[in-house]
């Protein structure tokens, strides 16, 4: 009877691992930054988010979106990138819209996998760096991870971990 109940407690921790996702903000900055309310910030067009050779059309245009809307409460205005550019690319035209802050980031990893019938979770892996214009200078670079459920009913997609995501980003530069 104990041995049942082991194998049962141990099924019980295993549902309740599989089925919560993991999200979290690594910052690689030493410093704590506070962007300004009355700021205007420019926000990149990255590229489509890929995984082993399949490239997730619209997953750049959604992320913009979601980030726009996270924000957008904590900031006077928001610039939009309307073509991926480089980094140095962007900072020119982030000037050239008056903007005190680009916010510029790379999607490393976009996987979105087939959860309900293979048990595999969808990842994400953005590299976000946010350059103080008037300077220059970068002041904050961090890469936010993002694992879903590896047991659920339900299509996901690598997108629906980033309001998390974005949730913790803004707790480190708000």
């Amino acid at each position: 009877m104990r041995k049942i109940y082991r194998l049962f407690l141990g099924f019980i921790v295993f549902l309740a691992l599989s089925c919560t996702t993991t999200s979290n903000v690594r910052s690689t900055s030493s410093n704590k930054i506070t962007l300004g309310a009355n700021k205007v910030v420019y926000l990149n067009l990255p590229r489509d988010g890929r995984y082993q050779g399949t490239i997730y059309r619209g997953s750049a245009q959604t992320y913009q979106e979601l980030l726009e809307i996270s924000i957008e409460n904590y900031v006077s205005k928001i610039v939009l990138g309307k073509e991926y550019e480089t980094i140095n690319e962007c900072t020119n035209t982030a000037k050239n819209n008056n903007a005190d802050y680009l916010l510029y980031s790379t999607i490393i990893n976009w996987e979105d996998r087939a959860t309900v019938w293979s048990g595999i979770a969808d990842t994400l892996t953005i590299k976000i760096e946010i350059i103080e214009l008037g300077i220059d200078k970068k002041i904050y670079e961090a890469e936010l991870f993002g694992k879903g459920k590896n047991l659920t009913f339900s299509t996901g997609s690598p997108e629906d971990l980033l309001p998390e995501l974005f949730e913790e980003l803004i707790k480190n530069i708000f």
